[in-house]
């Protein structure tokens, strides 16, 4: 294998690793797969560019097999096939303007055509360690500015981040402009993909530090929601309690008996009265048994109606589930409020329609709401408000919370409606 051969192996790497930069700025990484699936893909990723440029090199054939292999790839992350298809392609598209732009600056500054350009091995070689840097400068930029969840950085950030690329650029291209031994290309080859790699170092260590600090504020954020959320369940389940003894009648029968047997008929008429009262009021709570669970969609199905959105629930739950109670507050709590915000954000029918079963030791739950247009293209549920940083809180938490379980769930937008589903499994009863 000659010194391309060694360069082109190393720089396709690295150009497989900006992919996967790119992906991730897009797309979510699958929960079930771990962190070293990705590296095998990174790997897997970089053979297949390889062998597509042995095998096609310039032509059309090898753009089309590299789109192929990133799609292939894309479905190591969460998303749908459009953006899968419109990422691959965007990502080569990058790739191919950066060879063309560098092999232009090239024959330009040089005096060359093309042909000359690709038949020179020195020229070869730096064409394509500039171009898989110029790649990396371009998908980075897209990335940060795009990135919404990312802190905003300050000028300062952009002023380094414009010298770190002009610079190595610079030296990259000083170092194959000359030769002063047979020694020397090799030489210049090993310093150009060690300062290559070290621009991606620096850079990777820089963006662990912002994403650090934004975890930190987010789990202060999600810390805060969820006693709020357990707090508010304490109130609920409370309340639920005290609407469960209005349906113990036998007390109230009791109470009419005395008296009756008293022949106090006024104190009695009023008794009653009261209770007719009380029972109109709370009849149409939801009763599966299972208290927890009761007072949220209860609360949930109140808050519905309130905002003139049918509410129907279809529950086959046993009373006594080994789920914790905070869990299912932030988890259905959490869901049935995005039911109701996107149900708020539209003219026409607003429903919630929710199914929840529990069959062998397997719990399933099924929202299904109508949506604004938006959630087509979000079906994440992103949050779209400027201030990212305290919205969008609870679908993180929701993901959060399912994590503890064994779980599948899904969230995807279809014909005007948004149906956010999930199954966990190994969810048993307490014993009696």
């Amino acid at each position: 294998m000659n010194l391309y051969g060694i360069v082109s192996i190393l720089t396709g790497l690295f150009q497989s690793i900006i992919v996967f930069i790119f992906l991730d700025n897009y797309m979510d990484r699958r929960v079930i797969i771990p962190k070293w699936g990705y590296a095998v893909g990174i790997i897997v990723l970089a053979a297949a560019m390889q062998l597509s440029n042995q095998l096609f090199k310039h032509h059309y054939l090898n753009l089309l097999c590299i789109v192929i292999a990133i799609l292939i790839i894309s479905f190591l992350y969460d998303t749908d096939i459009k953006s899968r298809i419109t990422l691959s392609l965007v990502s080569v598209l990058i790739a191919t303007c950066s060879e063309i732009i560098i092999l232009f600056i090239m024959c330009l500054l040089k005096g060359i055509d093309t042909t000359d350009a690709y038949m020179n091995p020195q020229l070869k070689i730096m064409g394509t360690v500039l171009s898989k840097t110029l790649n990396l400068a371009i998908i980075k930029i897209i990335c940060v500015r795009s990135k919404r969840s990312i802190i905003k950085l300050p000028v300062f950030y952009w002023l380094m981040y414009i010298t770190v690329f002009t610079v190595s650029l610079s030296i990259i291209y000083l170092i194959f402009s000359r030769q002063d031994s047979s020694n020397y290309l090799y030489i210049a080859a090993f310093c150009a993909i060690g300062l290559l790699y070290s621009v991606l170092i620096t850079l990777y260590l820089y963006e662990r530090m912002a994403v650090q600090a934004e975890k930190l504020k987010e789990n202060e954020l999600l810390e805060q929601q969820f006693k709020a959320q357990v707090n508010h369940l304490k109130e609920l389940v409370l309340e639920q309690e005290q609407i469960s003894t209005y349906h113990d009648m036998s007390n109230h029968i009791l109470s009419l008996k005395s008296y009756l047997d008293s022949r106090n008929y006024e104190e009695g008429n009023n008794y009653l009265a009261k209770l007719i009262q009380k029972t109109d009021l709370y009849s149409d709570i939801i009763d599966t048994g299972n208290t927890v669970i009761d007072a949220i969609i209860t609360a949930k199905r109140n808050l519905a109606r309130k905002n003139d959105i049918k509410f129907s629930a279809d529950l086959q739950i046993p009373e006594s589930l080994l789920l914790d109670a905070s869990d299912c507050c932030v988890i259905l709590g959490n869901a049935l409020d995005n039911a109701i915000e996107a149900c708020e954000k539209i003219t026409g029918e607003k429903y919630i329609d929710m199914r929840m079963i529990y069959h062998n030791n397997s719990l399933s739950c099924k929202i299904t709401n109508p949506a604004p247009e938006e959630c087509k293209y979000n079906p994440q549920l992103k949050t779209t408000k400027t201030d990212t940083q305290n919205h969008g809180i609870g679908t993180k938490n929701i993901k959060r919370t399912l994590e503890k379980y064994k779980n599948t769930y899904r969230m995807e937008y279809d014909k005007g409606e948004f149906v956010f589903s999930f199954i966990l499994y190994d969810i048993f009863v307490k014993p009696e």
